[in-house]
């Protein structure tokens, strides 16, 4: 299981008065989905209404396979959130190539005022319908969370099970 630490807040209160309505969130994975894998991620992220065609979108470096999400939150950080082509403060990390059964990570920046980091793991329908409702301020970090999937921890040994790279196993 990849290490999930991040720091409890993060230096995004540049973000909170620019306006970013239109911008793609920035999908990541710490696993090797294979060679076309993350469209296959994005077009699932997406299926679940229509009104959220390209809503989601690799970020440029979006394979992090093997790596702590950590490293995902850096390079987000320094590289795609200044760029204006992705919502800056949320992001969204598959953590498993089963991620129809395991969901995905939502990784919020700015939670409050605060700029406190929370994460929270959602399935596929759920994910980047509520990170748009967060963009626009339809939801909440709370209402959100109301969606949450089991924690990680009740999950982990199916997901140290799923083989790391390839295409994810079909149901």
């Amino acid at each position: 299981m990849p290490d999930l630490t991040l720091p409890p807040q993060a230096p995004t209160e540049r973000y909170q008065d620019g306006s970013y309505s239109g911008l793609a969130i920035a999908v990541y994975t710490l696993v090797d989905l294979g060679p076309g894998g993350g469209e296959v991620l994005i077009r699932a992220l997406e299926a679940s209404d229509e009104n959220l065609r390209n809503t989601c979108r690799l970020a440029p470096q979006s394979n992090f396979a093997g790596q702590a999400l950590r490293a995902v939150y850096d390079y987000h950080l320094e590289h795609v959130a200044p760029s204006r082509s992705y919502y800056p403060t949320l992001f969204i990390v598959s953590v498993s190539l089963d991620y129809t059964k395991h969901g995905v990570l939502l990784v919020n920046l700015d939670v409050d005022v605060d700029c406190q980091v929370d994460i929270c793991r959602l399935s596929l329908d759920d994910a980047a319908l509520d990170a748009v409702n967060l963009m626009i301020s339809n939801e909440d970090w709370e209402d959100v969370k109301d969606h949450e999937l089991p924690a990680m921890d009740t999950v982990t040994e199916e997901i140290e099970n799923v083989p790391r790279t390839g295409v994810p196993p079909s149901h």
